[in-house]
């Protein structure tokens, strides 16, 4: 079941990111610099450890693009590009 994940990193992404990210879950959009929605079949293990975001297997090693991903629950709201909120409807669950 597709689940849409947000990713936010630590700080400033290594200037590939976006790419990577895109190469990796084309089904995205960006939110800014370091933040990233992604919508993807793949646990969130998976997309934290295919992003550098948390190192594999353990996570105990500082991974290379420190952060978080979070799982989002269909629920949202803010003021943002209207791309955004187009993108997330698309992937709400019915």
């Amino acid at each position: 079941m597709e689940t849409v994940y947000c990713v936010i990193l630590s700080s400033t992404p290594p200037e590939d990111f976006a790419s990577t990210v895109r190469s990796t879950y084309p089904d995205m959009y960006r939110l800014s610099e370091s933040a990233f929605v992604v919508a993807t079949d793949d646990p969130i293990r998976n997309v934290a450890t295919q992003l550098g975001v948390r190192s594999d297997p353990d996570g105990d090693e500082r991974p290379p693009n420190p952060g978080v991903v979070f799982s989002l629950n269909g629920s949202f709201t803010g003021w943002h590009d209207p791309r955004l909120w187009t993108w997330l409807r698309g992937h709400r669950a019915s």
